[in-house]
């Protein structure tokens, strides 16, 4: 069983209700002439926000600005490869360039194609987040290849890149699961770990925490109110005004 996940970003160029794909070069007749979105491999050291910003640009020659794609959707994908992955979505609507095959090799056309009438031989789970079907706001379903059903979704506040020193990259969620209702009598804590809760008023959330999930809370609760997810680097929505954040040293106040 794979130890690890891999983490890959997904841009979907929309034109009106269009989105642009890709086609395939692949050595394996598995995935060979499959339609796909421009996508790469999270790299170390990058955000997923740039990583999305450089795949557009990579692949089909459009240039974006950071401020301007959309976290949209969440896969976890099991099955489809080697590896277990985790796909980040970005929905972008307006570029620099005019789409283009630039990378001959790996991939034979660029076309685009109407989202209600896709092509048969698209790659699963990109799909499960293109079709109008899908759930375009905040969740997260699990999919394998080969199998389109939603097996569970939660409701999506948060992805937070956050690379830290001493503990390298990560890339963290948060989750709202939904009202507790009259299930707190419900709850219980491994005592090994935890030895208390209780409720904790929004604005005072710095006082409980370390800063660094203070900030993640308080995005996700906007995030929560806004009803769609939010895209934060160690924290904080990206500002792309300034240089790339650099990690995180660890915090303990």
């Amino acid at each position: 069983m794979a130890d690890r996940h891999l983490i890959d970003v997904h841009v979907l160029l929309l034109r009106d209700d269009d989105v642009l794909l890709t086609c395939r070069r692949d050595t394996t007749p598995l995935f060979d002439g499959l339609w796909h979105l421009p996508s790469g491999k999270l790299d170390a050291g990058a955000s997923v926000l740039d990583a999305a910003v450089r795949e557009a640009e990579e692949e089909v020659g459009v240039h974006l600005d950071p401020a301007d794609p959309c976290l949209v959707h969440t896969l976890h994908v099991n099955g489809s490869g080697p590896e277990p992955r985790l796909g980040l979505f970005f929905e972008a609507r307006r570029w620099t360039g005019t789409p283009t095959n630039w990378e001959p090799d790996k991939c034979s056309a660029v076309r685009w194609f109407p989202l209600d009438n896709l092509p048969d031989r698209l790659i699963d789970y990109p799909a499960a987040a293109s079709t109008p079907t899908a759930p375009r706001s905040p969740s997260t379903p699990e999919a394998g290849l080969g199998n389109q059903q939603i097996l569970r979704q939660l409701r999506q506040v948060v992805v937070d890149w956050a690379p830290n020193d001493g503990e390298g990259d990560k890339v963290l969620w948060l989750f709202d699961c939904g009202p507790l209702g009259n299930g707190e009598q419900r709850i219980s804590l491994d005592s090994s770990e935890l030895d208390l809760w209780e409720w904790v008023p929004v604005n005072r959330i710095d006082d409980y925490v370390i800063p660094r999930l203070a900030r993640r809370l308080t995005q996700a609760h906007h995030a929560y109110i806004d009803g769609r997810p939010v895209y934060l680097e160690q924290g904080r929505p990206p500002d792309r005004g300034s240089p790339p954040a650099a990690p995180l040293k660890p915090e303990f106040t």
